[in-house]
């Protein structure tokens, strides 16, 4: 349902529904080979030079979690979407309409904008916490809140042009 969201189409035909779903398909397959580069990083490059050799090994088991689950979540929804590229027309019609259903949709910037309000009150209780435990989070979630605040009017300003 996120991945829907982020790559959200207008089509109108079901030839500019297939140019979008190819569109996904490859950046599905960016997000494997990302996944890949991950891996091959933390495998390669992470030899307990970052910290001593436990936190080392944690960070190596978390980034090699990240990379496979990267990996893995890529090529599926990759093979998810050739194969649904491989369907009939009435299947693809289908799901174009679905895809662009008003309920569906409002129920996703619905989510989108609860999620995004919810991690915005959950960061400032971190920055309050933080800042008498850790300046060094605190600083960090500082600049956390900065890109996202500043991420999100760049998104307003964007959209208020565009629509």
């Amino acid at each position: 349902m996120i991945m829907k969201s982020l790559f959200h189409t207008h089509a109108k035909t079901l030839e500019e529904y297939r140019r979008t779903l190819r569109l996904r398909e490859g950046c599905f397959w960016g997000l494997a080979l990302l996944g890949a580069a991950t891996l091959g990083v933390t495998l390669l490059l992470m030899r307990g030079s970052i910290a001593d050799e436990s936190d080392a090994a944690y960070l190596q088991g978390v980034w090699c979690g990240i990379g496979t689950g990267l990996i893995v979540a890529g090529v599926l929804f990759a093979v998810r979407t050739r194969r649904m590229l491989s369907q009939d027309e009435a299947a693809l019609r289908s799901a174009l309409r679905e895809e662009q259903d008003e309920r569906n949709l409002a129920i996703i910037q619905r989510s989108l904008g609860t999620a995004g309000g919810i991690g915005f009150i959950l960061l400032y209780l971190a920055l309050l916490a933080f800042s008498f435990i850790d300046l060094t989070v605190f600083h960090t979630l500082c600049c956390c809140a900065v890109v996202s605040a500043a991420l999100f009017f760049a998104a307003k300003t964007f959209y208020s042009r565009r629509m």
